[in-house]
């Protein structure tokens, strides 16, 4: 059980920390398992494929007090900083840990020299692409999911200086 009153803080974390980084996400993805088609690649990840990923960049852990409650992955690209895998338990949503999330991932642009966050999601959630906007992101392009045609993947960037 959560604690009502607690607040939200994260904290990057590094390879170490992937065996957790992946349990958040798969909970927290698992409510979009059969609503994807194809299923999110991440439910194919192990916890190595996650701490590589964590090491071509980095990862945060937000925490409501002691209970870990959600993960982001992010990742310097080009010009731009990848932020992905943004995952959320069911029962710590709505309580701003996700944006929480994001903007901690946002805050490592600059260690990396790049000055804009881009990401990627499916149209066929529409209420993260509110999330995304509301913090800033806007869509710059929509196309058809390699894997699925029919279902349109969507990609976000923001500038962050």
């Amino acid at each position: 059980m959560l604690e009502s009153d607690a607040t939200v803080t994260v904290r990057m974390v590094d390879a170490s920390a992937a065996s957790l980084v992946r349990k958040l996400m798969l909970i927290g993805f698992e409510q979009f398992h059969e609503v994807l088609d194809p299923p999110s690649s991440a439910f194919r990840e192990s916890d190595d494929d996650v701490a590589a990923a964590i090491g071509r960049g980095g990862a945060a852990v937000a925490w409501l007090g002691e209970t870990p409650v959600g993960s982001v992955r992010f990742e310097p690209e080009e010009s731009w900083l990848y932020i992905g895998r943004l995952a959320v338990i069911p029962e710590a949503r709505r309580r701003g840990v996700a944006q929480a999330l994001m903007l901690a991932a946002e805050s490592e642009a600059l260690r990396f020299g790049v000055s804009e966050a881009q990401l990627s999601m499916r149209e066929i959630l529409p209420g993260n692409r509110a999330l995304f906007e509301k913090l800033g992101y806007s869509v710059v392009s929509v196309d058809p999911h390699p894997r699925n045609p029919a279902q349109n993947t969507l990609r976000l960037r923001k500038a962050l200086i």
